[in-house]
C-alpha cells in the first residue's frame, strides 16, 4: 500500500495533519465538547485512504478519457447552479450544500477538476497557444465555475480559480502579448468589479486593508485579533486549549481561516517554525517533482497542484498576518473541514501516481 510513495513529500504533509488534530482537539478540550475533534480525525483518516487509493490509479486515465473529466466538471458546475438555490449559507455564503449527516463544499473538488481539465487541454495544445482561441476555450472553462462561485459570494475561492487557470497558461507557452492583455483586462476588470460587483461587506475588507487603524472593533476586528493571538504566543505557546484569544472566542473563525493565528498562539514561534517548515518541503518537492518529468500531462498536474497549495497558504497565512484582506480561504491539512482535505489529498495522490511512472 505504501510502495513508492514519497516520503520526503508525505512526511510535511502528515506533521501538518498532526497538528490541525491537536490544534483543533485543545479548542474541543476548551469547550468540553471532543465533536470537532473526532470529524476531523476522520476527515483525516478517510482522506489518507482515498489518497492511496488515487495514488494507484494511472494517472494517464484523465488523459486519454476526456469525456470522464468533462462529465465530472459538468456535473460539478451543476452542483455549483444548484447551492444558489438550495445552498447551506454560512458566514453569509451559499457555498456548502447538506448531505444529512456531513456537508460538502463543491467548489473545493472544482478546483481540482480544473486543474485536471486545464492540463488535459495545454498537454496537448501547449504548441499552438499562439493561437489566441486556446486561450479563450481555457478561459471559459474557467470562467463558467468562476462566476457561479463569485455569485455566492466567495471571492477567496473565485480568485484561486483564475489564479490557477492564469498560472498554467503562463507555463504552457502563451505569447507575451496575450499575457499582456490578459493583465490588462483583470486590471479593468478589478476596477469595475470593485464600483459595481461587490458587496458592501467586501468593499469595507479592502478598505480596512489600506487603514489597518480603521475600525478595529467592527470590519478590523478579525484581523486585530489574530494580529493578538499570533504575538502572545511568543516562543513556546500558551499551550494546547490555553490560548486566551481561541479559547474565549475573541479569534474569529479559529477553526478555519484563522487556524494559523491558533497555532501560533497555543505552540508559539516553535509551531510556526515546524508549519513554515512543511510547506517549504511539500512545494520543494513538487517543484523537484518538475524538474525531472518529461510528461507534459503530468507536469501541468503537479505544477497545478504547486500552485494551489503555495497560493492558498500565501494567502491563508497573509490573512493571518496582515499582509491581506480577510477572505475565506482554508488552510491546507491545516483547516477544519472535510472537502478541502479530501479535494488536496485526491490531487497528492494523482501526482504521487505521476512519479511511479518516471
Amino acid at each position: 500500500m505504501f510502495k513508492n510513495l514519497d516520503w520526503w513529500l508525505l512526511a510535511p504533509v502528515i506533521v501538518l495533519s498532526i497538528f490541525s488534530i491537536l490544534i483543533l482537539g485543545g479548542m474541543s478540550l476548551g469547550t468540553h465538547n471532543l465533536t470537532i475533534f473526532y470529524k476531523q480525525l476522520g476527515f483525516i483518516l478517510i482522506s489518507f485512504v482515498v489518497m492511496f487509493i488515487f495514488s494507484k490509479i494511472d494517472y494517464r486515465i484523465y488523459r486519454n478519457n476526456p469525456i470522464i473529466l468533462n462529465i465530472i466538471y459538468i456535473i460539478f458546475t451543476g452542483l455549483l447552479i444548484t447551492l444558489l438555490i438550495f445552498g447551506q449559507t454560512t458566514r453569509g455564503i451559499k457555498g456548502w450544500l447538506s448531505l444529512g449527516f456531513f456537508s460538502i463544499q463543491p467548489v473545493e473538488f472544482m478546483k481540482i477538476i480544473l486543474v485536471l481539465v486545464l492540463a488535459k487541454y495545454f498537454s496537448t495544445r501547449n504548441m499552438f497557444l499562439w493561437n489566441f482561441k486556446h486561450i479563450l476555450i481555457s478561459g471559459i472553462y474557467t470562467l463558467i465555475p468562476f462566476l457561479f462561485v463569485l455569485a455566492q459570494p466567495d471571492l477567496g475561492a473565485a480568485v484561486i480559480l483564475f489564479v490557477i487557470w492564469l498560472s498554467m497558461i503562463s507555463v504552457s507557452g502563451i505569447k507575451l502579448k496575450h499575457l499582456f492583455l490578459i493583465l490588462g483586462t483583470l486590471l479593468i476588470a478589478s476596477v469595475l468589479s470593485f464600483a459595481f460587483l461587490l458587496k458592501p461587506y467586501q468593499k469595507e475588507r479592502i478598505t480596512a486593508f489600506i487603514n489597518p487603524s480603521l475600525d478595529t472593533r467592527g470590519i478590523n476586528y478579525n484581523s486585530q485579533q489574530s494580529i493578538i493571538a499570533i504575538g502572545s504566543g511568543r516562543l513556546f505557546g500558551k499551550g494546547l486549549s490555553f490560548g486566551t484569544q481561541t479559547q474565549l472566542n475573541f479569534l474569529p473563525e479559529s477553526k478555519t481561516d484563522f487556524v494559523f493565528a491558533s497555532i501560533a498562539e497555543e505552540i508559539g514561534l516553535i509551531g510556526m517554525i515546524i508549519v513554515f517548515a512543511s510547506y517549504f518541503i511539500i512545494l520543494y518537492k513538487l517543484f523537484f517533482y518538475l524538474t525531472k518529468t518529461t510528461d507534459n500531462f503530468a507536469f501541468l498536474l503537479t505544477f497545478g497542484l504547486l500552485i494551489k497549495i503555495g497560493v492558498e497558504t500565501l494567502i491563508n497565512i497573509g490573512v493571518n498576518v496582515g499582509f491581506f484582506p480577510v477572505v475565506g480561504i482554508a488552510l491546507p491539512f491545516l483547516s477544519m473541514g472535510g472537502s478541502h482535505l479530501l479535494a488536496d489529498f485526491i490531487l497528492l495522490g494523482i501526482v504521487f501516481n505521476t512519479q511511479k511512472k518516471i
